[in-house]
This record gives C-alpha cells, sequence and structure tokens, in this order.
C-alpha cells in the first residue's frame, strides 16, 4: 500500500456498503459522495423500499376491506361484562321505558333509554348531533323490540352503557 485509501476486502466491498469503484464505505447512498460512482446495491435498495411500501399499504386496504364488511357480534344485556370496555357490538332487545329526552344548551342535546332482554339490561345512549338526528327520525317507545349498534362502556360496578355512535345504528324492528 503505497498511500491513498487502504484497499478493502472483497467480501466487504459486496456488501453495499462500500463503493465499487473507490471502495471506501459510504452507507446506504445511491452514489458514492467521493467519486461520483453508482452503488450498485441502490436500485435493489429502492426496489425493495417501493415493494414494501406498496405491500404495506395494501395489507391496510386489505385490513380497513375487511373491518367495513365483518359484521358485529350479537350480545345480549346479561353478556356484557367489564372485561368488553370499547367493544363495538349488536344488541337486540325491547326498551323498559320511554326514551329520556334532554335538551340543554350548555352540554348539547341527550338521549337515552333502557333495553333489556335476557335477563339483563343495559342503558343505550347518544349525544349531540346523533341525539338530534333519533329525536328527528322518531324515537321508539316503550316495549319496542329495537336492534342497536355501538361501542359499550363497561364499569366496574355493573352499571354498563352502550353508546350509539350513529343515528343509523338503531332499528326499531316491528
Amino acid at each position: 500500500m503505497t498511500g491513498g485509501t487502504p484497499r478493502v476486502p472483497p467480501s466487504r466491498a459486496a456488501s453495499g456498503a462500500h463503493c465499487p469503484s473507490c471502495e471506501r464505505f459510504i452507507g446506504n447512498v445511491p452514489e458514492c459522495p467521493f467519486c461520483g460512482a453508482d452503488s450498485r446495491h441502490a436500485a435493489g435498495l429502492r426496489t425493495l423500499r417501493a415493494g414494501s411500501l406498496v405491500l404495506a399499504c395494501a395489507g391496510l386496504a386489505a385490513l380497513l376491506l375487511v373491518a367495513r364488511s365483518r359484521n358485529l357480534p350479537a350480545v345480549t344485556p346479561g353478556d356484557v361484562t367489564a372485561s368488553m370496555q370499547f367493544a363495538r357490538v349488536r344488541l337486540e332487545g325491547v326498551l323498559e321505558r320511554s326514551p329520556y329526552v334532554s335538551l340543554s344548551k350548555s352540554r348539547g342535546s341527550y338521549v337515552s333509554f333502557p333495553v333489556g332482554e335476557g335477563g339483563g339490561s343495559i342503558l343505550v345512549t347518544a349525544s349531540g348531533p346523533v341525539a338530534d338526528a333519533l329525536r328527528t327520525n322518531g324515537l321508539p317507545g316503550k316495549g319496542d323490540r329495537v336492534t342497536v349498534s355501538g361501542e359499550i362502556f363497561a364499569s366496574a360496578d355493573g352499571r354498563h352503557r352502550l353508546r350509539l355512535l350513529r343515528a343509523t345504528d338503531l332499528a326499531v324492528l316491528r
């Protein structure tokens, strides 16, 4: 070795982290910053990166389609436990009393009613725009059989609630 840069063993030069021309360490860049030569592995890495990005996006799109087409699990009010916190479920039952409606200006509108079936009861709630839409479309009455879909808010003391996320999640079965 008379001067210049030290020679890199062929095993390290082929790793892609060293320039194929001047054999200096260049890392993962498309061209050598020292001599300007193209890295022979840069195109392969770009293809690998693009492929992994396409595969990740396709996986997320497939996951979204499967999640949207999945039917919500049906439960009865007696089946709801504290471990079901934030679970999205479908519930069918009978209204045990007429809906309670609150039109407070400071807190917004609010609708709630208990739905019972199978030895248990759960309070169904809606607030804000969802409650307004329910009042506009018409609320079910005491004794009506309904199907509701929503999110469970479970508590340790056994007083669970089901929150309606959309007005269309309430259907009166006649």
